[in-house]
């Protein structure tokens, strides 16, 4: 009987892969909406420092602000009590059609073909995604095959199914004072209903076929046809699609409230200005990883699958590149076999990853070091 273990966010197994999927990683756009209010520049300045992750790869495009008309503030009608009340609104349709008016899916394409101001494209960077993207075991197999450096570069193509926009909605963000009958925690206050659209750039084979044959120009390409290939490219339409939408609530705290209690001393060079732009950079910062990790959850393409070393303790050829972290909990599954063939799974335990994280940001020689993973609860991982 096969016996696998999956671990969530991160996929571990024994054994091969789970129902024969493989792992590759994504790569992500980042667009904040722009309400053109006063806020917009503190919120666009602490989200212009926001990095995804080193599980993926960024595709820096020329929309990266999405310029709203419409208030920041939103409210709906609450079912309970009948009046109106602060809600996160649902642009999917608004976003939808914004981002394929913008042909934002073509900027994609021309960056992950690394296109250049005169139209000229190349593989570069496809190549260099393909080679970052392989594990040690996909490395083992290059080097019996006798492949080696070309074959790090196989299966490029295959990445840029997986290319993904986020865009990033603070509606409702607001700096209020609130009070409480308990003096400690009364406070001013940054609030919002912070909201995470992803959407997927649906680049299909027939698609990527067209492009080729109507929009690609290279080193190579006659100096007489350019001129028609760069008018088809700015014609030519990739669409995105909507895959979901994740939002939340969030507040912090300024402490401007026992500030002012303090001596000029205490204070020392620290401004009630400095408080709130600090607060508010913590709101932008926490809902930005907060939203990110509910989307990973939700959305097994950005889950990591790999085969599991050992079991006592617990290791893994995953690290940072993959996003690993000290202390983060996975759920670990086992996946079986029942009489006919069908394979089910069933949770088994629950570990988080030790202090002992390896640093596997660079393209494999075949010879990662694993990561290491402790159990809190369940089943003890056992050899399959």
């Amino acid at each position: 009987m096969k016996v696998m273990y999956r671990i969530l966010p991160v996929l571990l197994f024994i054994n091969g892969w789970l129902y024969g999927q493989e792992y590759n990683r994504s790569s992500v756009s980042l667009i904040l909406m722009d309400y053109k209010d006063g806020l917009q520049e503190q919120v666009y300045r602490a989200f212009s420092a926001l990095q995804p992750g080193d599980r993926y790869d960024r595709n820096k495009i020329a929309t990266d602000l999405l310029v709203y008309n419409g208030s920041r503030e939103y409210k709906a009608k609450d079912i309970l009590s009948g009046k109106m009340k602060i809600a996160s609104p649902d642009r999917t349709e608004l976003l939808t059609d914004y981002l394929n008016d913008q042909n934002v899916g073509l900027q994609v394409i021309g960056v992950i073909f690394n296109r250049q101001a005169d139209g000229i494209m190349n593989m570069e960077i496809v190549n260099q995604r393909a080679a970052y993207n392989k594990t040690d075991a996909e490395y083992d197999v290059l080097q019996a095959t006798a492949k080696s450096t070309a074959g790090l570069r196989e299966g490029g193509e295959a990445l840029i199914r997986n290319s993904y926009i986020m865009v990033y909605d603070y509606a409702n963000l607001r700096y209020e004072y609130v009070e409480s009958k308990y003096e400690s925690q009364e406070d001013f206050f940054w609030k919002a209903t912070p909201a995470v659209y992803l959407f997927r750039v649906d680049f299909t084979d027939e698609l990527r076929q067209k492009f080729y044959d109507e929009c690609w120009m290279d080193e190579e390409t006659e100096e007489a046809d350019r001129a028609a290939i760069r008018e088809r490219f700015a014609t030519f339409r990739i669409p995105v699609k909507f895959v979901m939408k994740y939002n939340t609530t969030r507040e912090v705290a300024t402490g401007i409230h026992d500030f002012r209690k303090k001596s000029k001393n205490e204070k020392g060079n620290v401004t009630e200005e400095d408080l709130k732009a600090a607060a508010l950079t913590k709101l932008i910062t926490g809902a930005f990883d907060y939203l990110n990790e509910q989307i990973e959850r939700k959305n097994e393409i950005f889950q990591v699958k790999t085969v599991v070393d050992e079991v006592k303790p617990v290791r893994a050829r995953i690290g940072l590149k993959e996003g690993v972290k000290t202390d983060q909990r996975y759920f670990m599954y086992e996946t079986r076999q029942d009489r006919d063939g069908k394979e089910f799974r069933r949770r088994m335990g629950v570990i988080r990853a030790t202090n002992k994280i390896t640093d596997n940001r660079q393209v494999t020689a075949g010879n990662t070091q694993p990561t290491e993973f402790y159990q809190i609860a369940g089943k003890a991982a056992e050899p399959g």
